[in-house]
Protein backbone atom coordinates (compact mmCIF):
# COMPACT_ATOMS: atom_id res chain seq x y z
CA UNK A 1 0.00 0.00 0.00
CA UNK A 2 1.21 3.45 -0.84
CA UNK A 3 0.31 6.43 1.29
CA UNK A 4 -1.35 8.79 -1.20
CA UNK A 5 -1.72 6.13 -3.87
CA UNK A 6 0.32 5.20 -6.90
CA UNK A 7 -0.25 8.55 -8.64
CA UNK A 8 1.27 10.38 -5.65
CA UNK A 9 4.22 7.96 -5.69
CA UNK A 10 4.86 8.69 -9.39
CA UNK A 11 4.38 12.45 -8.91
CA UNK A 12 7.20 12.36 -6.35
CA UNK A 13 9.50 11.01 -9.08
CA UNK A 14 9.75 7.55 -7.55
CA UNK A 15 10.82 4.71 -9.88
CA UNK A 16 8.20 2.41 -11.40
CA UNK A 17 8.49 -0.58 -13.67
CA UNK A 18 6.29 -3.23 -15.26
CA UNK A 19 9.04 -5.84 -14.88
CA UNK A 20 8.36 -8.51 -12.26
CA UNK A 21 11.18 -9.18 -9.81
CA UNK A 22 12.50 -12.66 -9.34
CA UNK A 23 11.29 -14.05 -6.03
CA UNK A 24 12.41 -17.03 -4.06
CA UNK A 25 9.71 -19.46 -2.96
CA UNK A 26 8.79 -19.01 0.66
CA UNK A 27 6.73 -20.73 3.30
CA UNK A 28 3.65 -19.26 4.90
CA UNK A 29 2.09 -20.52 8.12
CA UNK A 30 -1.17 -18.57 8.48
CA UNK A 31 -2.72 -18.39 11.93
CA UNK A 32 -6.41 -17.57 11.48
CA UNK A 33 -8.03 -15.43 14.16
CA UNK A 34 -10.99 -17.34 15.62
CA UNK A 35 -14.27 -15.55 15.00
CA UNK A 36 -12.87 -13.31 12.25
CA UNK A 37 -14.26 -15.35 9.33
CA UNK A 38 -17.38 -17.41 8.86
CA UNK A 39 -18.12 -20.39 6.66
CA UNK A 40 -19.88 -20.30 3.29
CA UNK A 41 -22.85 -22.02 4.90
CA UNK A 42 -23.06 -19.24 7.51
CA UNK A 43 -22.84 -16.56 4.79
CA UNK A 44 -25.63 -18.18 2.77
CA UNK A 45 -27.86 -18.19 5.85
CA UNK A 46 -27.35 -14.41 6.19
CA UNK A 47 -27.94 -13.40 2.54
CA UNK A 48 -31.04 -11.23 2.21
CA UNK A 49 -31.58 -10.61 5.94
CA UNK A 50 -32.46 -6.95 6.54
CA UNK A 51 -30.38 -6.81 9.73
CA UNK A 52 -27.20 -7.93 7.92
CA UNK A 53 -24.93 -5.98 5.58
CA UNK A 54 -22.49 -8.05 3.54
CA UNK A 55 -19.62 -5.95 2.18
CA UNK A 56 -17.86 -7.19 -0.95
CA UNK A 57 -14.62 -5.20 -1.34
CA UNK A 58 -14.36 -5.32 -5.15
CA UNK A 59 -13.90 -2.56 -7.70
CA UNK A 60 -17.28 -1.29 -8.93
CA UNK A 61 -16.99 -2.93 -12.37
CA UNK A 62 -16.25 -6.35 -10.92
CA UNK A 63 -19.03 -5.94 -8.36
CA UNK A 64 -21.49 -5.06 -11.15
CA UNK A 65 -20.26 -7.91 -13.33
CA UNK A 66 -18.98 -5.61 -16.09
CA UNK A 67 -15.27 -5.96 -15.28
CA UNK A 68 -13.66 -9.17 -16.51
CA UNK A 69 -10.50 -9.54 -14.41
CA UNK A 70 -11.35 -12.64 -12.39
CA UNK A 71 -12.93 -16.02 -13.00
CA UNK A 72 -16.18 -15.02 -11.28
CA UNK A 73 -17.89 -11.69 -11.88
CA UNK A 74 -20.57 -9.99 -9.84
CA UNK A 75 -21.38 -10.15 -6.15
CA UNK A 76 -23.35 -11.82 -3.37
CA UNK A 77 -27.06 -10.92 -3.67
CA UNK A 78 -28.06 -8.00 -1.37
CA UNK A 79 -24.40 -7.10 -0.70
CA UNK A 80 -22.78 -3.68 -1.05
CA UNK A 81 -19.29 -2.78 -2.22
CA UNK A 82 -16.58 -0.46 -0.99
CA UNK A 83 -13.05 -0.09 -2.30
CA UNK A 84 -10.06 -0.38 -0.03
CA UNK A 85 -9.08 3.11 -1.19
CA UNK A 86 -12.22 4.56 0.39
CA UNK A 87 -11.02 3.59 3.86
CA UNK A 88 -7.34 4.41 3.40
CA UNK A 89 -5.89 7.38 5.26
CA UNK A 90 -5.57 9.47 2.10
CA UNK A 91 -9.36 9.31 1.68
CA UNK A 92 -10.32 9.18 5.33
CA UNK A 93 -9.60 12.48 7.11
CA UNK A 94 -10.84 11.11 10.45
CA UNK A 95 -8.26 8.31 10.42
CA UNK A 96 -5.52 10.62 9.12
CA UNK A 97 -6.01 12.91 12.15
CA UNK A 98 -5.41 9.99 14.52
CA UNK A 99 -2.21 8.92 12.71
CA UNK A 100 -0.08 12.04 12.00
Amino acid sequence: MLDGGFSSYKNQGQPATKVFSACRPGVCHPKPTPGLAISLKEVLELVGKLSVVIVVPRPQGLFEGTGKSFIRYGHIPSSITITWQSVSEANNPEKARRNP
